[in-house]
């Protein structure tokens, strides 16, 4: 019995602002039997700097028996990560060096 299908993908080099970072995105989906106990429509979406050691921005969007859209910007220079669902944000919080 398959429960839903996982796809995996490396995407082109593309541009947050005006920094090039490798793209990576996830998409979950479960099948018509299993949406009958719970539905996922899930999408997420990584980017990082071209030498793949920091994160630069995290998307993830919930569209099945759960709704989410998350956020994540980390601005590496300011030390600092700001995380928002549905555009609402909350505090911006610390991340260490490295």
């Amino acid at each position: 019995m398959e429960a839903g299908v996982v796809s995996f993908n490396v995407q082109p080099v593309t541009k947050v602002g005006e920094r090039p970072c490798g793209h990576f995105s996830l998409k979950v989906e479960t099948s018509p039997l299993v949406d009958v106990f719970y539905q996922i429509r899930d999408q997420f979406d990584s980017y990082t700097n071209l030498d793949l050691n920091h994160s630069v921005r995290y998307s993830k969007k919930e569209t099945g028996s759960q709704q989410r859209d998350i956020l994540v910007q980390f601005d590496w220079e300011q030390g600092v990560a700001r995380y928002s669902n549905f555009n609402a944000p909350r505090e911006p919080i610390t991340i260490p060096p490295q």
